[in-house]
């Protein structure tokens, strides 16, 4: 069965689930999103938008297939993005702290190094604007005749294949898409689809926005130990928190302080900025830190795009591109398996 074929249900509109819902409406499908639309729940309206195979790779000293499989994430981005109206910004990233050891980190993945004065930047990672980028996903898949629901999904049945909302309706598909962020009331469904769900683990992050004086005094993404900061309408997003276990959304003044200052001693000209926006998100998380995406075990017809940590945004693409070459029966691309649910140990039937 081609795409085209397919009546499509995607369960979440965040990046994961609107990339894949959006890469299923584009090759043709009919196209079914569920989503709560509650924002402040969103990790990915909450997010920088750094597509950052760069620092990713050696902030976690990743091995040289992990920093390839990210570096392969942000190169779907520029047809992604094309197809979809999504603006991306590629001018790099800046460190700023002592070059080593992470500049020879990424030299020896391959990645390009050029020294500054206070420290080393790279050309190749690129950022977006989550709200625009949510947005531009959204009218992607309506232009198409996709259509969305706002309601949560109560259960997914395999026999027949179908979503249940939280309203009772009852909506039939040919593949269902669990894409939802960290969820402590998964909705009923197969075993293993539980299963898989129950490896995610939250990790809240609080972000701030400085604006007023000094808000213009970086013109890209600089990053430093324990901070990052990058310009946006006029402002810097600063951020962000990393709070494994914590699935409350609170913005906690303390934590708030501490990002100013941090960004304070990075770039001294945000001295006399003001606070004028913080807000906190939940994001789902797996053990090996890469997202979990594919088909579930034993549940013919039911994929998962779930758990991508901090990079939900960088392999949103890659999720997408897995998912609908796997609801076709097509060849899957080179990362299939590193992000697939087999990872697991999760048996087949």
């Amino acid at each position: 069965m081609t795409p085209r074929d397919m009546d499509i249900l995607v369960v979440g509109a965040g990046a994961l689930g609107l990339a894949t819902a959006a890469a299923f409406a584009l090759n043709g499908a009919r196209v079914t999103v569920f989503d709560r639309s509650e924002r402040p729940a969103n990790a990915s309206a909450v997010a920088a938008g750094m597509l950052a195979p760069v620092f990713e790779a050696v902030l976690e000293e990743a091995d040289a297939d992990r920093a390839a499989l990210y570096r392969y994430g942000r190169d779907l981005w520029p047809a992604f993005a094309e197809a979809c109206g999504i603006e991306l910004t590629r001018d790099g990233a800046e460190w700023v702290g002592p070059a080593e050891p992470l500049a020879g980190r990424a030299r020896a993945l391959g990645f390009t190094v050029e020294p500054t004065a206070n420290g080393w930047r790279t050309p190749d990672d690129w950022r977006l604007t989550p709200a625009q980028a949510l947005d531009a996903m959204r009218r992607a898949v309506l232009a198409r005749g996709g259509r969305f629901v706002a309601a949560g999904v109560a259960r997914i049945g395999t026999d027949p294949l179908e979503v249940v909302d939280e309203t009772g309706r009852t909506c039939p598909g040919d593949a269902v898409v669990v894409a939802v962020g960290w969820t402590g009331s998964p909705p009923e469904g197969p075993a293993e689809l539980t299963r898989l769900m129950g490896l995610v683990e939250p990790i809240k992050g609080q972000i701030v926005e400085l604006g007023g004086e000094g808000a213009d005094a970086i013109g890209g993404v600089v990053r430093a130990p324990g901070v990052y900061l990058l310009p946006r309408a006029g402002r810097v997003i600063v951020g962000a928190t990393m709070e494994p276990g914590v699935t409350d959304c609170e913005v906690e003044a303390e934590t708030v302080a501490r990002l100013r200052a941090a960004a304070v001693a990075v770039v001294p000209e945000l001295a006399a900025a003001e606070v004028v926006h913080a807000q906190a998100g939940v994001r789902g998380a797996v053990p090996d830190g890469l997202p979990i995406a594919g088909a579930v075990p034993g549940a013919p017809g039911v994929f998962v795009a779930l758990g991508p940590r901090r990079n939900g945004w960088l392999l949103a693409p890659l999720a997408a591109r897995t998912l609908t070459a796997a609801a076709a029966g097509e060849t899957p691309g080179p990362y299939a398996a590193a992000i697939g649910p087999d990872r697991f140990g999760l048996a087949r039937p």
